[in-house]
């Protein structure tokens, strides 16, 4: 038998189809394998239905092995499936809605700037929030905890915020992505499941296969996800506690010096004696080397720098100490003053310390100072005049204020010595002579004032406690042997006290003034505080510190992405109908594609439903021939639109809203009045807002 041979071509279904001789067959090629067909039998793979079959008598095996599912009666195959009524064709044309883009567009922008002003009040109450605690500076355990709790709540409800908004927009841009172009119906049950990261992440290793680009997409909003995750969890690092130690205060009992008495050893069971508080007295005075000075003391601090020195004037705030930790302490409002003066004069007799008297000069006076007593060459002497003794009452200066009086004599040098003893003998030349071979004599008045804002009777300071202070620095407590109505002490050149300053009668009171002035701070700083009283109690919390370039960086950062992300999704999505966010308006889409299920199928996974149609589908409209009536679908023959028609769906034309003005009117003022006449079945604002809609006339889709 010869054959015929005839031009091959390509059927609809892809197959390369040769005919052969019309006795033996048919001959295919399919996937690349030729295959040969009786004439008159069935190819399985050319229907599309038995391939289906198939695919699920295959899934079925798998699933449920030899199971045999229970058979519907033929006489009544949905017996087990609901049924409601059908509407009837009047109501069911009231189910039609009006179009509009504009209208959609501003629905949209308002759903997107609601979710967006949401952001913004919470990133507003967040950095009202690190405000308002950065002003406490230091905050208590409850304070801590109260903006642990408002920070947390703030950040985690701004997340929760965030990835509502990110959500928001995939719910939106998905009906934008069904309507470009056909999918499979497992493509379009992940678009429309695009809210969930996990079926973004799904259809993205879905589209690794063959569509790269696709898959690049669904991983990068992942990662634009995270990062807006992230970004809100940054803002918990945008802030520190500085230091675990930190103290404050607050008001409450606190624990002060007893001023009363200069206590040796801190021992309050007896009355001191007079020597006892002079010495005690000189002892905190040379400790005061430890409490550093500047032009304004620390609030807070066991060793800060609690003298105050302005222009020479001395000034202390007491201190406020925790009854249960003596070591925190609160600088308080309450402070005394300590004002020194003091006048140079040169020494002319007397200087090398090798006598216990010495002559100074008062202008053209000389005046001779005895029972000093005999000091080193080098040594500044100071020396207490006790103006508090009857017998001195000449250098009484105020019930505050001691009388002072310091010697500095010369440095220790040889060649000063011949010259000394020339001098001694020449009077005639003791005028001209260079002043740096004389000593110097200060005669000095150190007044410590009474206690600023002082509130009750253990905040002030007495008298005779302020007349000690002046004078200790020229008093150990007892006398010199020389004077017994004197005391005086000397100071090595080299130290702070010793310090020589020549004829600089001001460094000389300032150093005197900074000695009186020590003496109350050391007394307060390291002595016993067991006086109870009200004040600001000092207490340990933590230092709170916001990293303000960064809180605004990351806040503003969120803002800005989030609407301008909003903005481009609502320009590119509203060309098409956004349908609400609900299953049931999904549903209704989609019922087309389950219908063909039958009553079968209520168990079925998405995928599983997918498997049971080959086709490729499109969200898009059809439009009846006349152009007035607009149907929404999901359908393998509906063009690809990039712009949905505006006006009516669904709905016939004859059935919907009267076209002329007169007759709309006629209609909303029916549908009106019997809304207002029926009120007892039907609550107010729901009549309210039935009106309002049947007077609009439209509603989005």
């Amino acid at each position: 038998m010869s054959l015929e041979p005839r031009p091959s071509v390509r059927s609809a279904s892809g197959y390369r189809r040769v005919s052969i001789h019309p006795d033996e067959g048919e001959m295919r090629s399919i996937d690349g394998v030729v295959h040969v067909h009786p004439r008159g039998e069935e190819d399985p793979n050319s229907d599309p239905d038995l391939r289906i079959s198939r695919r699920v008598t295959e899934d079925f095996q798998r699933r449920c092995g030899n199971a045999v599912p229970p058979q519907w009666k033929p006489q009544n195959p949905e017996e087990l499936q609901t049924h409601f009524s059908t509407m009837n064709g009047e109501t069911q044309s009231r189910l039609a809605r009006q179009h509009s883009a504009k209208k959609q567009f501003f629905h949209l922008l308002w759903k997107i700037l609601l979710r967006w002003f949401a952001t913004f009040v919470l990133s507003a109450g967040m950095l009202v929030t690190f405000y308002e605690f950065e002003r406490v500076m230091i905050l208590d355990k409850s304070q801590k905890r109260w903006f642990n709790a408002l920070s947390t709540g703030l950040y985690l409800t701004l997340g929760l915020n965030l990835a509502g908004s990110f959500k928001g927009m995939a719910t939106i841009i998905r009906w934008k992505l069904l309507s470009r172009k056909p999918h499979s119906l497992e493509e379009v049950d992940f678009i429309l499941g695009i809210s969930s990261l996990i079926k973004v992440f799904r259809f993205g290793l879905h589209s690794l296969k063959g569509r790269p680009l696709r898959a690049f997409l669904c991983f990068l909003w992942l990662l634009i996800n995270c990062i807006g995750r992230l970004s809100v969890a940054l803002t918990g690092l945008t802030y520190s506690y500085d230091s675990a130690d930190a103290l404050f205060s607050t008001p409450g009992q606190v624990a002060i010096s007893d001023l009363s008495y200069f206590w040796p050893s801190n021992d309050t069971s007896e009355i001191p004696a007079l020597g006892a508080e002079y010495s005690t007295a000189h002892a905190w005075g040379l400790s005061s080397i430890l409490l550093g000075n500047s032009e304004e003391s620390s609030h807070f601090g066991e060793f800060a720098h609690v003298l105050e020195n302005h222009d020479g004037q001395w000034r202390y705030y007491f201190r406020e100490y925790s009854p249960t930790n003596q070591a925190i302490s609160h600088k308080s409002d309450r402070y005394i003053t300590v004002s020194t003066t003091c006048n140079y004069f040169p020494v002319i007799k007397g200087q090398d310390g090798t006598t216990d008297s010495i002559t100074y000069r008062n202008g053209t006076e000389e005046i001779e100072l005895k029972d000093v007593g005999y000091h080193s060459r080098g040594v500044t002497t100071w020396l207490n005049l006790r103006s508090d003794l009857s017998g001195n009452a000449g250098w009484y200066c105020g019930p505050r204020c001691a009388a002072m009086a310091a010697i500095q004599y010369l440095p220790y040098d040889p060649n000063l010595d011949a010259d000394i003893e020339k001098r001694d003998d020449d009077d005639e030349d003791d005028q001209n002579s260079d002043s740096s071979e004389y000593g110097s004599y200060f005669s000095c008045t150190i007044d410590i004032s009474e206690v600023h804002n002082a509130k009750i009777d253990e905040h002030h300071l007495p008298d005779r406690m302020a007349v000690i202070a002046a004078g200790a620095i020229g008093s150990q407590g007892y006398a010199n042997g020389y004077n017994t109505s004197w005391a005086s002490v000397g100071y090595y050149e080299g130290t702070m006290w010793g310090e020589r300053v020549e004829e600089d009668a001001e460094r000389m009171a300032e150093l005197g003034g900074q000695f009186a002035c020590g003496v109350i701070a050391s007394r307060d700083q390291f002595g016993s505080s067991n006086i109870k009283a009200q004040g600001n109690k000092p207490a340990i919390g933590v230092l709170l510190k916001i990293k303000w370039p960064e809180t605004i960086a990351i806040l503003g950062g969120i803002l800005l992405a989030q609407l301008i992300m909003g903005l481009m999704v609502i320009l590119w999505s509203t060309t098409v109908i956004c349908k609400a966010d609900s299953y049931l308006a999904t549903a209704r889409l989609l019922r087309p594609i389950v219908e063909r299920l039958g009553p079968n199928g209520c168990y079925l996974t998405g995928q599983e439903i997918s498997s049971t149609f080959e086709g490729r589908v499109v969200y898009g409209v059809r439009v009846d021939p006349s152009g007035t009536r607009h149907h929404l679908d999901i359908g393998e023959d509906i063009a690809v639109k990039k712009h949905f028609p505006e006006g009516w769906y669904d709905g016939e034309e004859a059935s919907m809203y009267p076209k002329s003005s007169t007759s709309c009117r006629e209609t909303k003022s029916l549908e009106i009045s019997r809304v207002v006449r029926d009120k007892t079945s039907i609550p107010r604002l729901r009549r309210r807002r039935i009106i309002r809609k049947t007077r609009r006339g439209t509603v989005f889709v």
